[in-house]
């Protein structure tokens, strides 16, 4: 790595390095061409084809990009009307409210700025690095601890929600399985994947799952998939 860039912190296998001045186009063209992926504006993620190497990546870069560090590089506009998208097509298709919601990947609670959630009885929120899970519950966001997102009740939630999360193809398949798992009867979990990153991995991933149907659009945000679990648990 060239002396325009500073290591701030590494895994055994990936290392996280920092550009000391402003990254010019020509250098973000070139991690381009190098095989990253484009996370945020000036963010890049190698590309890796095994799960686990792509939760290790992912997990190392948003340990240092979290809480208000997150806020500041992210467009809180768009995600929370992304947060409200989400929502509205997952009603849409139940026609019924949501009581009890499960925010996958809430960051630093950045769902608490939608009015349509915070009229849920029960709104909950887990996000695997700890400074964001910190940061959302100071702002009053019920949060789960590592155990409690391991150990998730079946049959608790109506809405689980996962906005500009899944696209980094960084969660396990167990993690899937339980999130499902934890869907009431025509519950339903809503995700956006950001330039129809992972989409085809998700699908892949849920496709041997009985008792569930799944609905595909496009949206602004990316493809939106909104899967809807019947009353069979078969297979789970």
């Amino acid at each position: 790595m060239s002396g325009e860039f500073e290591l701030l912190r590494s895994t055994e296998r990936f290392s996280l390095w920092a550009s000391v001045g402003d990254l010019r186009s020509a250098q973000a063209s070139q991690f381009l061409n190098d095989d990253f992926v484009r996370v945020f504006e000036s963010c890049f993620v190698a590309r890796l084809e095994h799960a686990d190497s792509r939760v290790e990546a992912t997990r190392l870069l948003f340990s240092e990009i979290a809480g208000d560090t997150y806020n500041s590089v992210i467009d809180m506009r768009r995600n929370l009307e992304c947060y409200d998208k989400l929502y509205v097509e997952a009603r849409k298709r139940t026609g019924s409210s949501f009581n009890n919601i499960l925010d996958f990947g809430c960051g630093p609670g950045t769902v608490l700025a939608s009015e349509l959630y915070i009229q849920a009885e029960n709104l909950i929120g887990y996000d695997f690095v700890e400074e964001n899970r910190e940061h959302a519950s100071s702002l009053g966001l019920h949060v789960l601890s590592a155990e409690e997102a391991e150990d998730l009740s079946e049959k608790s939630f109506d809405l689980i929600v996962c906005s500009y999360v899944l696209h980094y193809m960084s969660i396990e398949q167990r993690t899937l399985s339980l999130l499902i798992a934890s869907l009431k009867p025509e519950g339903v979990l809503a995700a956006n994947f950001h330039k129809g990153a992972g989409i085809d991995w998700f699908l892949e991933c849920v496709g041997s799952t009985a008792g569930i149907s799944v609905d595909r659009e496009n949206s602004n945000f990316g493809d939106l998939v909104i899967l809807i679990k019947g009353d069979s648990d078969a297979g789970l």
